[in-house]
């Protein structure tokens, strides 16, 4: 070790040293000072020691004076440093006190000729320092001194090791009791009124929080969490607040300097710890009153290197790697503070642990919230990690055992960093989080946002969504309104806005979801004033009458406010607390707040729970469906005592309607709140003072809540549930019970007295609507049933008759029981009929005055007004009636004044009088009044006098005895914005109107809006509307007269504005309309959709990448061992907010489209400057390529809408000064009478596109030399007509004529020309390619000039000139020299960094040569060759994926087309020219799906859009009719569509394709009559009497084949089947012929020539159908019926005649289990246990070559699911409601009805409970399996949970409409059908195959016929679109594809089981149970897109040929196993090896 130059004290001694514990540390009893520091890496470090001048123990050194002085000490790595720690100790003198010296680190220093640091070597402040020399609470915030560069320093240990705790101990509350006040410590106290002792000193100090705590007692509150208390550097903000001047500072401190010492700013004494013991100080006290303390911490970043200004070093000059996270060397940022803090690191996780440990073992804290913390996850790489070191190291550090962690669970990184609800434990289910997502759903809800009530109703519960899945409890919801980061309450509720101009910066959220009321800020307006005072109270209640654990901001208790500031950051004052205010609001909102925290606490069986809320615990009185804001529910509080029920209703109406809240009956309820009653009434002050509600009902007020409360016993509990049915009792019997309560919603019917009388209803109903509410009574009582049984289940209560509720009665005090009784007795006093309610409750200092309203018993009131404390003189009641509000006093009549009490009023002009009584034994006097009911009376108003100068009343206003009025009938009609979605915003006013009321509601959402007002005015009234422009005028308007509502005396109106209403209110009502006024509505239209759509984000974040797809080398690298695919997996919610988008988009589309073809005005009634067109065009157009930029999936609307509007541009008033100057050159007069001039004065007035025209035709009849025919061909060719041009404004009557130099003239108009396309021509070719010159690259530029010649040379047309005589390969030279400049534009445009400006250029220049390659391709319709037609078709699809990028499977084909058409176009894909033309056939097969998918979706979009404008606007039928085709046609999905077209015959001849495909083969002829449908599904009911051979459009495959149909033909592939869905299955079982045509022309004919003929089918061999007109046989009806069934039915006609029970025809066998074993392993499988999947895999197993392998399997038998059924989990309950489900089901039943009661048995039988014994038989035998095996694959893969429901699917499936059918139509009953369930494991299918050993379309035996798709084999049988790799293979033969794989979609395996239905449905004669009935995965399988040139089955020809061929031998090995013919499923897992999943006879 070194020493400084000077001399080392000799009395001071250095030692070896400790590493723990870290920083500076001096023993208990002194002497001893142990320094630490971990550096790793270091290889030398000194400690830097300073002892100050004047420091006391100076003299106890050898050779140091009171001067001071410094020391440098070198540590030696041999023995001062344990691993990465550096330790020294310093053994000290005797008598030297080491607190004061302060002490640095130095790493790695250079060293000067003395061998010591340099002086400008890099000082380091401990990490681990407990206490610094930094400033005192004087200084806060002062500047102009020496910057803030603290050092560290040795503390006092007195204030580490001696301060006295005084025996308190830490409260260790539960988190579910705690109620949390987040806090500022200098805030709370810091403002002067405040009052503290010794001001100066303590104010915003530990201390002076400490003298503050009983204000925290007070509310109730039992935690306190404390902004940052630990050190931080307030001056870090250098700016002045810009309103006034003020120098800000770093307020809430969350920069930290160093995480263990206080913040001595907070300390009120300036020495050294005095911050320590200040902080315990505090600690103590409020430990000491049951309060915790929990600090806000912030370890997710530091104040080093941050933002701003430091002149200190520490973690980063340590170890910056180590401590933050980095990347490429530099801060990360995920904090938004500027670096990020590496907290899983090792090392600086340990320094966090040791930090907490300090905190909570010497300061007694008890626990932290973590601001940011999902920082705290991240790992090194910033990726966040679910299983974090720190947290680990948190849950396992002992010291930490009782302390609270409480996460702040989000950062700046969105969205891996939101972990709300997910955020790691590392441990047992622990940590607490800050629900953003509760406040933000409660502030919603509150301001009333539509859409949130079941967010609303998931949040008051405890947030289960959230907190259930990972352990955690309902408290660990950390519940908030309000924090501090963000509006206080009060400003939540007075700004709409951040007003934060007081920071100097734009900061602070813009999300605040927040609502003024009606005006931004403070206002002296009483109705905003009073909103805001319920609102308030709404929040409160929302938050403390939640499950979870409540928190609230300092203030809010009283209404704290920043002036709209919701970033407090670095406000000082502005964010002080005001105790000035506090007081006022002591008995209005701090009172509320008081007590509705004692309620929570009095009702904490409820809100404080441990478990998350069930039907036994809430009872939902709600309408789901219903979108308006108004919610109830009832509460049950099953630990309260007494009468054994209490129970709080709650009832939220967060609207602008008054709503009617019912109560349950037979009930007593008490008003405990109602947030729109004023202080007192608004909360009781407790049970006593609970006012009862004697109605049925209790109304409410807009924007108010209501508490109530009942009390009763169990038996009337149940009685409630029965009589409430209608309302449900539990919400979550199962998923099942929702969705049917969900289907049946729609004839739910609702009474507020209890279950409807179906009697009554019935004669207002039809018997089918009878039928429904009697299932939906009986569907509610079933709900009611689940908490009647709960109720049941308690504990037994003695039933006692109920009671209404009585306060307990108070006990007498001491005075009244030795008060003696009065000497003089006063008079009766009036008689009361009841319990009163008290409507003044006022202190006057030492006085009080009460003031109670009681029923008199006769309808009448009495008031008593009772008052303490004004002495014994005499006191004098002064008052007046008010029998209108904003009336005077008046005289009381005479019977009221001689009926008071205790003496007679006496009158005088406007007031009465009435003496006081003396005092009573309670000490207070008395005056009774009596009011009739005759007497009219809406308030008392008073005063007291005390004579002769004495009046008493509270401030300036007299008191207000208020009467109870009648509840008003002024309400809001229900549904006010049903069409609105849950991004609108919603705004309400009301209005007093000449003595009435008048409410507005604006409600306004992406599609549009709404306006709704109500009136209960007695006088007719009429609203006038309409739109506005620029300048607020009025643009047009309508009137409207108000309606009767539904309440009587209210009228309403609702005016409804989507977009359509205003386009086409625009354009056939406005008095004027230009192009301008329709790109200007337009573009507010599509800023009102960006503003409020949330869809671009979303589908950014699924933006591919442009150049991937192009990457040959990248697709080349491509594995082939894993499946090839892409996840079809999209946000439902994103997908529905894309739909929106598109109805919009296609709005605004078709209004423009009709513009651009002059359906709609260009020019009515308004002259339009060329410059303000222009102007608005740009605006448009810069907007549209705005959101085509940010908005992916509404980018081809966007370029579709481009297309039809002008260029714009700044030559708009070029238009105007142009053509004068020609006037001008040419000497052309500007007199009127003559063309030029009238076209002139048009061009001046509203230049429009027609001007293009006009000019070219002028131009055509200046070069013929004034050929006037010219003239007028060219303006027919643009569509504008002689009347056209007369309809102007500014009218062109005149024909032109020859003037001056004509050649002159065309040169200046050919110049015009020019700068009229260049505003109107937004396609014209030249003007794109100048426009876009500057966007371009060279490369393109060239092309585009080869392409045009040269710009000279350019014919200025949209036209590349007569390419028709061009030959075919120099058209497809000049087509692809297209398609190349095309693909870099599309390049540059698809690049995130492109311009706006560059977009709407490149856009129309792509759009302009599109058109040019669709004329080449339209022109050339000889092409047949197929490269050619394979490169026209890439380079349109090119275009198509460049423009919808969003499309997955249009880009996969683009990629598949790239990698995989050439190839076949060459015809040297696989085998030859004929695998060539398949595998090119399945390209476009798929290609034509999708384009057929895009095509109808347009339809369905675009039609009924252009129908509508264009009735409203005039346009012919015609035109309206081609609308949609023509914009088709103009598009490259026509281009496509044509490629297609003459691709197919091309294809289809090389391979040698028959026009039809067998599905189900017959071999005799089949004759019927010939009918058309569209598709079967419509008509699988149908009995046709007559033998029908049905043309049929769609097929999907799941129908039945309808009863006579004999043979179903398919129109087209696209339409048809899989040959093993249930449909093709059920067709081969009937003998009914199916099979679907590939050429669709031929269809077409048999269509036109044979329909409703009589026809003969006969298919042959080779799969050619012959179908030809045959003689009609008989006309007999009877005769025909009997034949049309003959085909299908005989086994029906036979079975039917014999007798049948008709029970057994329709109920199940529930109860007989055949004595069947749970489960029977393979080899005990026989025909009597299962059906034939099972029993065939277990006999086929033994038989089949070892390469040939099946999966381990075991299965439950018939019975098994009887057996469960009876067993003790479900007998009672399950098997008796399935039974009663069932006997509903007669022979007669229809289908409709049947589907119902199986929907209802379903739900009974998914609701099973699994036996104990089914699922250990299930172990058992699996391990039995595996055992055998040598692989436990079965076992490994069982999850009980997993595998009960799936295995209850299957069994569920038996209940179905189609096994219904089915039997129905083979004469068979459900009691014949058993069920078995087949548990295999589900293999990793890496492809899945069906093969059929004798072919199914020739019959040739000797051939096997296989189809083989990628994944699991459900895409193969199931309704998934496109065809399999199909093959046939004869023995000894190389296998022959016939088909390739066109599919879309592969489904992707997890590892589970597979629960497979086993029926003996295919063992019942003449009914075959395959297809009908479930095979379940216990985990769903993933949906993937498929990529052709990823698949080596289609790719390699010799994996295929291989592949092919061992599947072909696999099957004959089955085949000869059975003996016979079989169809057989199964898969190749990734080894290849082949497993066979099932096998059965082919039928």
């Amino acid at each position: 070790m070194g020493q400084s130059g000077g001399k080392m004290p000799g009395n001071l001694q250095l030692a070896k040293g400790e590493p723990r514990p870290k920083g500076c540390c001096e023993s208990p009893k002194g002497g001893e000072v142990n320094f630490t520091i971990d550096a790793p890496g270091r290889g030398s470090v000194w400690l830097y020691l300073l002892l100050p001048e004047g420091h006391e123990g100076a003299s106890t050194l050898e050779g140091v004076d009171s001067s001071g002085g410094e020391l440098y000490v070198q540590l030696d790595p041999s023995t001062n440093k344990t691993g990465d720690t550096w330790h020294v100790k310093l053994t000290l003198p005797g008598g030297f006190d080491p607190k004061g010296a302060k002490y640095m680190w130095i790493l790695d220093p250079k060293l000067d000729q003395h061998g010591l640091p340099e002086a400008n070597a890099v000082r380091i402040l401990d990490p681990c320092a407990k206490c610094l020399d930094s400033r005192y609470a004087k200084d806060w915030n002062k500047r102009g001194g020496p910057k803030f560069s603290p050092m560290a320093v040795v503390p006092d240990r007195r204030a580490i090791y001696e301060f006295d705790w005084q025996g308190v101990k830490p409260p260790n509350l539960h988190l579910k009791d705690l109620v949390i006040y987040e806090a500022h410590v200098r805030g709370f106290t810091r403002n002067p009124d405040s009052k503290l002792q010794d001001w100066d000193a303590t104010a915003g100090t530990f201390l002076g929080f400490i003298q503050k705590i009983p204000h925290l007692l007070k509310l109730g509150i039992n935690a306190v969490e404390l902004l940052p208390v630990y050190e931080f550097d307030e001056t870090a903000c250098p700016r002045k607040n810009p309103e006034n001047g003020e120098q800000l500072c770093n307020f809430w401190g969350y920069s930290t300097v160093n995480f263990f010492v206080p913040m001595q700013r907070f300390s009120s004494r300036d020495r050294i710890g005095a911050a320590i013991v200040g902080f315990k100080t505090l600690v103590r006290e409020l430990h000491r009153q049951g309060i915790e303390v929990i600090l806000d911490v912030v370890f997710n970043h530091t104040a080093e290197g941050a933002w701003g200004e430091h002149f200190w070093h520490s973690w980063a000059a340590i170890a910056k790697n180590r401590y933050y996270i980095l990347s490429n060397g530099q801060d990360t940022n995920y904090t938004g503070c500027g670096n990020t803090v590496n907290a899983n690191d090792p090392m600086c996780s340990d320094w966090i642990v040791e930090c907490l440990s300090y905190w909570v073992d010497e300061m007694h804290v008890d626990g932290f919230r973590f601001d940011l913390a999902s920082a705290l996850t991240r790992g090194n790489d910033g990726k966040v990690s679910m299983d974090p070191l720190l947290i680990k190291k948190m849950a396992n550090e002992p010291k930490l055992k009782r302390a609270k962690f409480i996460a702040e669970a989000w950062d700046c990184s969105w969205p891996d960093g939101y972990l709300v609800g997910k955020f790691p434990s590392g441990g047992p289910p622990r940590w607490a989080e800050w629900n953003g997502i509760f406040r933000d759903t409660i502030r919603c809800f509150i301001k009333g946002d539509e859409g949130k009530k079941g967010d609303f109703a998931t949040r008051i519960c405890g947030s289960s969504d959230l907190f259930k899945h990972n352990g955690r409890k309902p408290f660990h919801s950390i519940n908030f309104i309000t924090a501090h980061d963000g509006f206080t309450l009060k400003d939540l509720v007075s700004y709409n806005g951040k007003h934060n101009t007081c920071n100097g910066e734009n900061s602070g959220d813009d999300h605040n979801n927040s609502w003024n009321c009606g005006h931004e800020g403070d206002t002296g307006d009483g109705g905003v004033n009073h909103l805001r005072s319920r609102q308030i109270r709404n929040f409160m209640v929302a938050l403390f009458m939640s499950a979870g654990t409540p928190m609230i901001l300092y203030g809010d208790e009283y209404g704290r406010s920043q002036r709209g500031c919701n970033n407090g950051w670095c406000q000082d004052a502005r964010c002080w607390f005001s105790w000035s205010d506090s007081e006022k609001q002591e008995n209005n909102l701090m009172r509320f707040v008081r007590l509705l925290i004692s309620l929570r606490k009095q009702y904490a069986g409820i809100f404080n729970r441990e478990e998350f809320m069930s039907n036994k615990d809430i009872w939902w009185r709600v309408h789901w469906d219903d979108p308006y804001n108004y919610i109830c529910y009832v509460l049950h509080d099953h630990h309260a005592t007494g009468q054994g029920y209490a129970g709080l209703m709650v009832a939220f109406n967060a609207g602008h309607e008054v709503r009617c809240c019912d109560l349950p009956q037979d009930k007593p309820w008490y008003r405990i709140i109602d947030t729109n009653l004023p202080a007192p009434k608004d909360i009781c002050e407790n049970e006593a003072s609970s006012v009862k509600i004697t109605s049925q009902s209790y109304v409410m007020q807009p924007y108010s809540c209501i508490v109530l409360k009942t009390y009763s016993d169990k038996k009337s509990i149940k009685e409630y549930a029965r009589t409430d049915a209608e309302y449900g009792a539990h919400q979550d019997i199962n998923r099942h019970m929702k969705e049917v309560i969900k289907r049946r919603m729609s004839m739910e019917f609702t009474s507020s007295t209890g279950t409807p009388h179906i009697q009554d209803i019935g004669k207002r109903q039809s018997n089918e609507a009878m039928e429904r509410m009697q299932s939906m009574v009986r569907m509610r009582s079933l709900m009611s049933g689940a908490f009647m049984d709960a109720i049941e289940e308690g504990e037994s209560l003695e039933t006692k008759k109920e009671e209404a509720f009585q306060p307990p009665p108070r006990k007498p005090s001491r005075e009244q029981v030795q008060k003696k009784p009065s000497k003089l007795p006063l008079p009766a006093k009036p008689a009361t009929g009841g319990e009163g309610a008290k409507v003044i409750d006022t202190d006057l200092g030492d006085k009080r005055v009460e003031a109670i309203l009681y029923p008199d018993g006769a309808e009448g009131r009495v008031l008593e007004v009772r008052a303490k404390g004004f002495g014994g003189g005499e006191l004098i009641f002064h008052w007046g009636l008010i029998e209108s509000f904003g009336a005077g006093w008046s005289n009381a009549p005479e019977q009221v004044c001689n009926a008071s009490w205790p003496d007679k009023t006496k009158t005088f002009p406007g007031a009465n009088q009435t003496v006081f009584s003396d005092a009573e034994d309670d000490g207070f006097r008395r005056v009774m009044i009596p009011f009739p009911r005759n007497v009219k009376v809406k308030a008392v108003n008073f005063v007291l006098h005390q004579p002769p100068k004495g009046w008493h009343k509270p401030g300036h206003q007299d008191f207000t005895a208020e009467w109870p009025q009648a509840e008003s009938l002024f309400s809001a009609a229900a549904d006010r914005a049903t069409e609105a979605e849950s991004g609108k915003s919603v705004r309400t006013t009301r209005w007093k109107v000449r003595g009435g009321n008048l409410m507005g509601v604006g409600a306004v959402w992406a599609e549009g809006a709404l306006v709704h007002f109500v009136t209960d005015l007695d006088t007719e009234l009429m609203l006038h509307y309409g739109p506005g422009d620029a300048y607020n005028k009025w643009v047009f308007a309508r009137s409207e007269n108000f309606r009767s509502a539904p309440e009587d005396g209210v009228k309403e109106i609702v005016v409804k504005l989507k977009p359509v209403n205003f386009i086409i209110e625009s354009e056939t009502k406005w008095g004027h309309m230009t192009l301008m006024h329709r790109y200007n509505n337009c573009r507010d239209m599509i800023q009102t959709w960006s503003s409020r759509s949330n869809t671009g984000e979303a589908a950014m974040r699924r933006m591919p990448s442009w150049s991937a797809t192009f990457n040959k080398d990248a697709l080349r690298r491509a594995s082939w061992s894993r499946l090839p695919s892409a996840s079809l997996l999209i946000d439902p919610e994103e997908e529905k907010s894309e739909e929106q988008d598109d109805e919009l988009w296609s709005w605004i589309f078709v209004w423009q489209r009709f513009s651009f073809m002059r359906l709609l005005d260009w020019q009515r009634n308004y002259n339009t400057k060329p410059r303000e067109l222009a102007g608005a065009t740009d605006s448009l157009a810069n907007k549209i390529c705005s959101v085509w930029k940010e908005y992916p999936n509404i980018r081809l609307w966007a370029r579709w809408t481009l297309a039809t509007i002008g260029r714009g541009g700044n030559q708009g008033q070029a238009i105007r000064d142009e053509i004068l100057h020609i006037m001008h050159r040419n000497k052309i007069p500007e007199t009127k009478g003559h063309f030029y001039e009238e076209w002139h004065q048009k061009l001046h007035n509203n230049t429009t596109p027609d001007d293009v025209g006009i000019c070219k035709a002028l131009l055509a009849f200046l070069r013929t030399g004034g050929k006037m025919e010219e003239y007028w061909k060219v303006l027919h060719d643009h569509g504008i007509t002689k009347e056209r041009l007369a309809s102007y404004e500014r009218s062109i009557t005149k024909e032109p004529y020859m003037h001056g130099d004509a050649g002159r003239l065309i040169m200046e108009f050919e110049n015009y020309l020019r700068i009229l396309q260049s505003v109107h021509d937004a396609l014209d070719l030249k003007t794109a390619i100048d426009a876009a010159k500057s966007c371009l690259p060279k490369q393109v530029m060239d092309q585009l000039q080869e392409i045009s010649g040269s710009d000279a040379k350019m014919k200025r047309s949209r036209s590349l000139g007569s390419l028709d005589k061009d030959s075919q390969e120099k058209s497809h030279q000049r087509f692809m020299k297209l398609a190349e400049a095309r693909l870099g534009i599309l390049g540059i445009l698809n690049d995130s960094k492109t311009d706006v400006g560059v977009i709407r250029q490149l856009l129309l220049l792509d759009y302009s040569l599109e058109t040019q390659q669709s004329v080449i391709a339209q022109g050339n319709t000889d092409e047949t060759r197929l490269p050619t037609l394979c490169e026209q078709m890439k380079a349109f699809l090119t275009s198509v994926v460049g423009h919808i990028p969003l499309h997955g499977e249009l880009r996969a084909l683009l990629v598949d087309w790239t990698q995989l058409a050439p190839e076949c176009a060459n015809l040297k894909f696989g085998a030859g020219p004929a695998e060539s033309a398949l595998m090119l056939k399945a390209l476009c097969d798929r290609l034509a799906r999708v384009v057929g998918e895009q095509v109808d979706t347009f339809q369905t979009l675009l039609a009924p859009k252009a129908t509508t404008l264009g009735q409203a606007v005039g346009v012919e039928k015609n035109v309206l009719e081609v609308f949609v085709d023509e914009v088709l046609r103009g598009s490259a999905l026509f281009a496509l569509s044509l490629i297609l077209k003459r691709l197919e015959p091309q294809l289809r001849s090389i391979a040698q394709l028959p026009p039809w495909q067998m599905i189900s083969a017959v071999d005799h002829p089949v004759q019927g009559e010939l009918v058309s449908v569209p598709r079967m599904l419509h008509m699988q009911d149908k009995i046709f009497e007559t033998p029908t051979i049905m043309l049929s459009g769609l097929v999907s495959g799941e129908e039945e084949v309808p009863v006579g149909v004999q043979a179903v033909l398919v129109r087209d592939a696209k339409s048809a089947p899989d040959i093993l869905s249930h449909c093709a299955v059920r067709a081969r079982n009937s003998g009914v012929l199916l099979a679907s045509c590939y050429d669709s022309t031929l269809t077409e004919k048999i269509e036109a020539e044979l329909l409703g003929q009589w026809v003969q089918v006969v298919c042959s061999a080779d799969g050619s159908v012959e179908i030809k007109a045959a003689e009609r046989p008989m006309a007999d009806p009877k005769r025909m019926r009997m034949m049309a069934r003959s085909a299908s039915r005989d086994l029906t006609q036979e079975l039917m005649s014999k007798e049948t029970d008709s029970t057994k025809l329709v109920n199940m066998n529930l109860k007989e289990d055949f004595g069947c074993k749970w489960v029977v392993t393979p080899e005990k499988m026989d025909k009597s246990k299962v059906g034939s999947k099972s029993l065939n895999l277990a006999l086929l197993k033994p038989q089949l070559p070892k390469d040939i392998l099946t999966p381990q399997a075991v299965a439950m038998p018939y019975g098994s699911m009887q057996k469960a059924l009876t067993s003790r989990e479900n007998a009672k309950e399950w098997l008796s409601k399935l039974e009663a489900c069932l006997a509903q089901l007669q022979p007669t039943s229809s289908n409709e009805d049947a589907k119902t009661i199986f929907q209802e048995a379903q739900v009974y039988v998914n609701a099973l409970q699994m036996p104990s014994e089914l699922d250990q038989a299930l172990r058992s035998a699996m391990e039995e399996v595996g055992s055998k095996e040598g692989e436990k694959r079965l076992l490994n893969l069982y999850h009980r949970g997993d595998a009960w429901d799936a295995t209850k699917q299957v069994w569920a499936s038996l209940f179905g409409l189609r096994p219904w059918v089915s039997l129905a139509k083979a004469g068979r009953s459900f009691y014949d059908l058993n069920m078995a369930v087949l548990v295999q494991e589900l293999l990793p299918a890496k492809y899945a195959f069906v093969l059929h050993t004798k072919n199914p379309f020739t019959n040739d035996p000797n051939e096997v016929y296989g189809e083989v798709v990628p994944g699991r084999g459900e895409t193969l049988v199931g309704n998934y679109p496109g065809r399999a790799l199909s093959f046939r293979a004869r023995k000894g033969e190389t296998p022959v594809v016939t088909s390739f794989l066109s599919k879309s979609t592969l489904l992707r395996t997890q590892e589970c089981l597979i629960f497979r239905s086993d029926s003996n449905g295919e063992d019942l004669e003449g009914f075959a149970g395959a297809g009908l009935f479930e095979s379940i995965c216990a985990t769903s399988d993933i949906p993937c897109m498929v990529r052709f040139h990823r698949l080596r089955l289609l790719t390699d020809h010799s994996f295929r040929q291989t592949l092919l061929s061992k599947l072909a031998e696999a099957g004959r090995a089955v085949e000869k196993a059975f003996g016979s013919p079989q169809d057989i499923e199964g898969c190749v897992d990734p080894q290849d090896r082949i497993f066979i999943v099932q096998s059965r006879p082919q039928v």
